[in-house]
């Protein structure tokens, strides 16, 4: 079982000499990661049941006196000890009321389940307790958590409420829309709201159907797009609990499309002739060679994700629009799974012009360059938005900002990111033949914490290890970061 303290402090009382002191000061780090923290998981796996996630606030315990000579062989189960008293004590009290108190709370894996997707939904990030199973997205927790309660194809009725409740605001529809599959999404929509699935089923169908005789082509970028403002307006019906046709949802969809995607002719060609009406202004021609690119610099043919959405260009960003993040916003900090891609800063720039997605020192194309910041931490090619806390930083993006998960990256976008890493090995000669995988386990894949400095800088502090010791070779700073497009400085903390 998995365990998170998310402080600890230890308070020791010594009577000794102050050289004494100063030594025993130099090992408590060392003792606690070593010593106390396997006692501590030990004594969790026993109190805690598997089935339940227990929260405590705080835990205050006394451990008593021990010699100085005996700390490190009696310290660990003297507070192993201290710590199942309280804690057997506190469980007891909690299932006696099982109602939230300041202590604490109690509760099944699943209601854990449920509030981590409505967090992670309003948020885009996942709560600081919440850790996913190896190898496993929250959509398939979230999956299997409700299969579990409703059935393989069912999900809880328990969610309809709140889940339509949240699906008010256009950022969690967004976020749904762009971080869940579309598996997933008509699997939520047919079990809860039965009538407007099978009518969102009706009209993609007739999208992706054939056409009239006299209709042009129309582009797969524009019916994709087409298709995820129609998810956009489905979901905000759902919200408003109005009933609607056909007809009326193609035509809002179509409205709520940007200027530039109305100018499809053949688009409104084709929605005209299934629906007619919906596309009241008749647009201006554009020949479908201009239909804009999913991807910079891409090349066809060499998608490598399942499937990805073709998206029409990225808007920017506002320059510095990650200094919008207050300090109310970030009071605790945010923990991180990937802190050591700050040791690939200097890189960065030249990589993302090269691919075409940094242009005049601003991010032209932020999603595609999220991705592909966390290809290079982890290697895989879905980005889901829990892990892009610190790339979000790194690109300027607002940490609130929805993004896609998906962005089909390239061959040519993942070969260059896997030449950047063998790039970062050759300069830094103390990792020799180190392999880009072998760095990514080593460095990039590092727990850390992010949080708001009061003078508005980010502060970043990486959690230690043995083989850290291999930075004093590292050739170039990594103490402070802010790359051309970011406006705020990134302090980071790294010894």
């Amino acid at each position: 079982m998995t365990h998170h303290i998310r402080q600890y402090r230890l308070h020791l009382d010594l009577n000794g000499t102050e050289a004494e002191g100063l030594a025993l000061q130099n090992q408590l780090a060392t003792f606690c990661y070593d010593r106390l923290l396997p006692a501590l998981e030990r004594v969790l796996d026993e109190c805690v049941p598997p089935d339940v996630h227990l929260s405590l606030d705080q835990l205050i315990i006394e451990a008593g006196t021990l010699a100085l000579d005996r700390l490190e062989g009696d310290g660990p189960a003297a507070v192993a000890r201290a710590v199942e008293s309280a804690l057997r004590e506190q469980l007891a009290q909690l299932k006696a009321t099982p109602q939230p108190s300041e202590q604490g709370q109690l509760k099944p894996t699943t209601q854990t389940v449920d509030e981590a997707f409505f967090y992670f939904l309003n948020t885009g990030r996942l709560p600081w307790a919440f850790r996913l199973p190896e190898g496993h997205s929250l959509e398939q927790v979230v999956h299997q958590a409700w299969s579990e309660a409703a059935g393989p194809a069912a999900i809880p009725r328990r969610v309809e409420e709140p889940l339509r409740r949240a699906l008010t605001s256009a950022v969690v529809r967004q976020r749904l829309i762009r971080q869940f599959s579309a598996a997933f999404r008509e699997s939520l929509l047919a079990a809860l709201w039965p009538q407007t699935a099978r009518l969102l089923a009706t009209i993609t169908a007739t999208l992706r159907g054939p056409g009239h005789a006299a209709a042009a082509p129309v582009p797969e970028i524009a019916i994709a797009n087409f298709e995820r403002q129609l998810w956009e307006q489905v979901l905000a019906d759902v919200a408003s609990g109005g009933a609607t046709t056909a007809s009326t949802l193609v035509g809002e969809t179509w409205r709520r499309l940007p200027a530039a995607a109305r100018q499809q002719t053949a688009l409104a060609s084709l929605l005209e002739w299934h629906w007619p009406g919906s596309t009241p202004a008749p647009a201006s021609a554009q020949p479908a060679s201009q239909v804009p690119e999913a991807a910079p610099g891409a090349q066809p043919g060499v998608h490598r994700a399942e499937p990805p959405q073709a998206v029409a260009a990225e808007p920017l960003p506002a320059h510095g629009a990650a200094a919008a993040e207050s300090a109310a916003e970030a009071p605790e900090g945010y923990y991180l799974d990937n802190a050591g891609l700050v040791l690939l800063h200097p890189f960065l720039p030249r990589f993302f012009e090269g691919l075409g997605l940094a242009q005049d020192e601003q991010l032209v194309a932020p999603e595609r360059a999220l991705s592909l910041l966390h290809f290079l931490a982890t290697g895989q090619l879905i980005a889901p938005e829990y892990a892009l806390t610190l790339p979000k930083l790194l690109c300027a993006v607002p940490l609130a900002q929805p993004v896609t998960a998906d962005v089909g990256l390239t061959m040519a976008e993942t070969d260059e990111a896997e030449a950047l890493l063998q790039a970062v090995v050759q300069h830094w000669t103390a990792l020799r033949s180190t392999s880009p995988d072998a760095l990514r386990g080593t460095f990039l894949a590092r727990p850390g914490k992010l949080s708001l400095r009061p003078d508005g800088d980010w502060l970043l502090q990486v959690e230690p290890m043995s083989y850290d010791i291999l930075l004093d070779q590292l050739p170039w700073g990594i103490s402070m970061i802010q790359l051309p497009w970011m406006a705020q400085l990134l302090r980071v903390e790294w010894s």
